[in-house]
C-alpha cells in the first residue's frame, strides 16, 4: 500500500505519533518498496481529496476506491472504526468521516447521508462537523441519481463536484446578506447576529475545501461578505440618523417640569417622553447591530491579506446616543 508522508505528518501532529493510525503508516512508510518509485508513481497516483484528512489509512481508501476497489476500502474502514486497538475519539471521528466519505466517492450515497449528518451536528467538534456538512450536502445532491458507473469514484468528477459546492455555499452567503439587508429594513436588530452567524458558517465551510480553485472561490466570497458588510454599516447609520432626527423633534415638543415640593423632576407630555425614549432604544439595538457588524468587517479585511483596502468610513457614526428624559410625575 502506497504512503503519503504529507498525511502522516498532518496525523502525527493532530493523534500523536503514538497513536495506533499514525504507528502503522510510520511503519509502512519506513519499509523499503517492492517496486521502484518511478513504477509505483506510474501504477499508483495520488488520490484527489479535495477534503483535508488527517488520517492517512483514509487515504489510502480513498486511493482504493478511484482504483475500482470500493468494496476494499469500506471494509478496512469499517473494521478500522471496530478496531481492537481503541481509536480515540478524535481518531474515530476522522475514521467515521473517512467512511463517509468513501462511501459516497464508492455511489453508497444513503449510507454515506445516514453516518455523515450526526457528525455534520458536532457543534463542539468543528474540524470535523464542517467537513462533514460538506460531504452531506454533497451526497444530498447526488442521492437521487441512479447511475451504474458512478463518477464520483473518478478524480475529475469529484473536483467538479466539490467546486460546485464551493460555488454553492458563496451564494449561500450571497443569500445570506440579501436576507440581512431584509431585516435592517425590518428593524428586527435582535436578529442581525443570528444572519451573521449563518453567513460566517457557509464561509467557514469552504475553507475545508482543500483545491486551489476553491481557495479563490472563497477569496471572492470573502471580499463580497466586506463589500456587503460595509453597505450594510452605512445603512444602519443611515437608520440612526433618521431617527436621530425624529429625537431631536420630539425634544423639541416637551418642555421641563418641577415640584418644589417633593423635588421631582421630568418632562411633558408624557406620551411625547415615552415616544423619545422608545425611539432612542431603536437606535440603541441598531447601533450595538452595526458595530458587530463593523467588527465582522475588520476581522474579514484582515483576512482578505490586501485583496481589499480597509475603509475608514466603516464604523458607526454615532458615538454617543441622545440620553433618554424622565416623564414628570406628581
Amino acid at each position: 500500500m502506497r504512503t503519503y508522508p504529507a498525511v502522516i505528518a498532518v496525523a502525527a501532529m493532530f493523534f500523536g505519533a503514538d497513536s495506533p493510525g499514525v504507528r502503522q503508516s510510520c511503519l509502512a512508510a519506513s519499509q523499503p518498496p517492492v517496486e521502484p518509485p518511478e513504477a509505483a508513481a506510474a501504477t499508483s497516483p495520488e488520490p484527489l481529496l479535495g477534503i483535508r484528512i488527517y488520517d492517512p489509512r483514509v487515504v489510502e481508501c480513498v486511493a482504493l476506491v478511484e482504483a475500482g476497489k470500493g468494496a476494499e476500502a469500506v471494509t478496512r474502514l469499517r473494521e478500522l472504526t471496530r478496531g481492537r486497538e481503541g481509536p480515540s475519539l478524535d481518531q474515530l471521528n476522522e475514521l467515521r468521516l473517512g467512511l463517509g466519505f468513501v462511501l459516497l466517492r464508492d455511489g453508497q450515497v444513503q449510507e454515506a447521508r445516514k453516518l455523515l449528518l450526526p457528525l455534520s451536528k458536532m457543534a463542539d467538534r468543528p474540524r470535523e462537523a464542517h467537513r462533514a456538512k460538506v460531504l452531506y450536502d454533497i451526497a444530498s445532491r447526488w442521492q437521487k441519481k441512479r447511475i451504474d458507473d458512478w463518477p464520483l469514484r473518478k478524480a475529475d468528477r469529484w473536483r467538479d463536484a466539490l467546486l460546485r459546492e464551493a460555488a454553492d455555499i458563496a451564494g449561500e452567503a450571497r443569500g445570506g446578506h440579501q436576507r440581512l439587508v431584509r431585516t435592517i429594513v425590518s428593524e428586527q436588530w435582535s436578529k442581525i447576529s443570528i444572519e451573521l452567524e449563518l453567513i460566517r458558517r457557509s464561509l467557514h465551510l469552504l475553507e475545508y475545501i482543500d483545491l486551489p480553485q476553491a481557495r479563490q472561490t472563497e477569496s471572492d466570497a470573502l471580499v463580497e461578505h466586506a463589500a456587503s458588510l460595509a453597505a450594510e454599516v452605512r445603512d444602519i447609520n443611515v437608520y440612526i440618523a433618521r431617527v436621530g432626527n425624529l429625537v431631536s423633534d420630539l425634544t423639541g415638543q416637551m418642555s421641563s417640569r418641577s415640584d418644589s415640593t417633593s423635588g421631582r423632576r421630568g418632562y411633558l407630555p408624557a406620551h411625547v417622553v415615552e415616544r423619545h425614549n422608545a425611539l432612542i432604544d431603536m437606535m440603541a439595538a441598531a447601533n450595538e447591530a452595526g458595530e458587530r457588524l463593523v467588527t465582522e468587517y475588520r476581522r474579514v479585511i484582515d483576512r482578505c491579506e490586501g485583496r481589499l483596502k480597509k475603509d475608514a468610513s466603516v464604523k458607526m457614526s454615532k458615538t454617543r446616543l441622545p440620553a433618554k428624559r424622565e416623564v414628570f410625575r406628581r
